[in-house]
């Protein structure tokens, strides 16, 4: 036996790489995160005539904050709550709803807290942030405050004076040791503070206790229905410490066997949303960029590594195709998937290509370094939903030129990885499963 090709081709300057990229080199991270910030600012601009004072002022401190700690951005603008909060962002200006850009306003200083205080409070600048329960979190940062009383209606003022950050006002004013809000090595509840569970030995935060999630995840249930069913029944749940550990485990054997994927997995994977569901396991979201929603039946090695790598492969080629184009379509034109029952818009088939071919790579290496038969055993499954996204796509699809020349890749890939394992009948009711 042998493995699929370490470097199917050499890759130009102006093509993007099938194989895994550093992501801290990456010129689609860049991009990506200078679209982010042009984006901000120019909807800051549009917005400035049609908000009041109040808001206008906590926008103009953000923005402030931004710029002053603009070495915190990239680590902010990649992160999937800020992703989604700049989908509602933009979505309510595009629609003229000026009640949703007043709430999403203050959302944007949560994000800003915290560099805020790695900064020492650039000279006593005062973040407002929106009314909230008892909790009170900083989306991309696993620590949280759960203050003793709700704010109510009111706005909550955050100020960095010294070494604490003072939350809320008065009576009610709740301080925090500085060091330990940033401390997120720490563990459990310290005081005010709160840790959030991640996966052993990485800064990947596991949760699905965000209220954010939840309404996300009760929205695709019903808007994204599966094949024959009116509403799926995808529930957020805790991964416990046993599946935590076998989510690390899962990384470690990757890092193993192609350390590669595993770098790039640890610099595009900032979130897994762990679900219930009786047809779904995994999927990621172009508007939660940065995580993996992920069925914790973690008992499945093979299914994990397959799972892993197939959505951080989607969060790759999202950032690609922000600014590379890979086809020439319109994003509801739709062909025939192998990938799942009925017609699939043609980004999704491609990505279904791209990020299927990397799976069974993964699995290939796993089995060629002594892992169990059932690595072996999937392959061929994959392979047949590949040929099948390959055949459509070259004969329907108007692609560009690096979007076939990438496919091209795949195909390579595909033809090592099938003289090795063969490809499954067409007519196996695995290929047309649901990944």
């Amino acid at each position: 036996m042998h493995p699929a090709p370490q470097n199917a081709r050499p890759v130009d300057h102006g093509s993007v790489p099938f194989d895994p990229v550093d992501p801290n080199a990456d010129r689609a991270v860049e991009h990506f995160v200078d679209l982010r910030r042009s984006g901000l600012l120019r909807f800051a601009q549009l917005v400035r005539t049609r908000i009041d004072d109040t808001d206008a002022a906590c926008l103009a401190t953000c923005l402030r904050v931004v710029d002053d700690t603009r070495e915190d951005w990239p680590a902010l603008a990649l992160h999937p709550y800020y992703t989604q909060w700049w989908a509602r962002f933009s979505l309510a200006i595009r629609a003229g709803d000026t009640h949703a850009v007043s709430t999403l306003i203050p959302e944007l200083a949560r994000f800003l807290v915290i560099p805020l205080a790695r900064h020492g409070g650039l000279g006593g600048v005062t973040l407002t942030l929106p009314p909230t329960g008892r909790e009170l979190r900083f989306p991309g940062h696993r620590r949280h405050v759960v203050r003793p009383a709700p704010s109510g209606s009111d706005r909550v003022p955050v100020t960095v004076t010294g070494d604490d950050v003072e939350i809320g006002r008065g009576s009610a004013a709740v301080r925090v040791p500085v060091a330990d809000l940033l401390d997120e090595e720490a563990t459990g509840a310290t005081g005010f503070l709160v840790s959030r569970a991640r996966i052993p030995g990485t800064r990947i935060e596991v949760d699905s206790s965000d209220p954010w999630l939840d309404e996300y995840l009760v929205r695709e249930s019903i808007t994204k229905p599966s094949p024959g069913r009116s509403r799926d029944d995808v529930t957020p749940v805790a991964i416990d410490a046993p599946g935590l550990a076998r989510l690390a485990g899962t990384l470690t054997g990757l890092s193993l066997v192609w350390p590669e994927m595993h770098r790039e997995l640890l610099g595009y994977v900032r979130l897994v949303v762990p679900f219930s569901s009786e047809v779904r396991a995994a999927f990621s979201n172009v508007a939660w960029h940065g995580a993996v929603f992920l069925r914790p039946t973690l008992d499945d090695e093979v299914a994990n590594v397959e799972r892993l790598v197939h959505e951080t492969s989607h969060l790759r080629l999202n950032l690609v195709m922000a600014h590379t184009p890979m086809h020439d379509h319109a994003p509801d034109d739709v062909l025939p998937s192998p990938f799942r029952a009925g017609p699939r818009p043609v980004t999704g088939l491609y990505h279904g290509a791209f990020v299927v071919t990397r799976a069974a790579i993964a699995l290939d290496r796993m089995y060629q370094q002594g892992g169990h038969a059932a690595y072996a055993e999937r392959v061929p499954i994959l392979l047949a939903q590949v040929t099948a996204a390959l055949v459509t796509l070259r004969r329907h699809a108007r692609l560009t030129a690096t979007g076939s020349a990438l496919l091209d890749e795949v195909a390579e890939h595909l033809d090592a990885l099938s003289d090795v394992y063969g490809i499954a009948d067409a007519a196996e009711p695995r290929v047309y499963q649901e990944l």
